[in-house]
């Protein structure tokens, strides 16, 4: 997310990735090398196969009867 997308959404991201690897190591249903080796893998993943995400926006939308996605394009 951070490198696509930037730090406003990679501090969330992390945020909520570290969440989900502490409650899944403290619930026992993880051993904590294990939730290392995935962030590992991810981390690598994502510096392999991610390019910066430019050209493209989206936004949330909301009116009085509707809730939505708007994708735009800078050209």
């Amino acid at each position: 997310m951070r490198k696509r997308y930037g730090w406003e959404y990679g501090i969330p991201a992390y945020a909520l990735a570290s969440f989900v690897a502490y409650s899944r190591v403290e619930a026992r249903d993880h051993y904590p090398h294990d939730v290392i080796a995935g962030a590992s893998i991810g981390i690598v993943c994502s510096y392999i196969f991610t390019r910066p995400y430019k050209g493209w926006n989206v936004q949330l939308e909301s009116g009085d009867r509707y809730y939505g996605f708007r994708l735009s394009r800078a050209w």
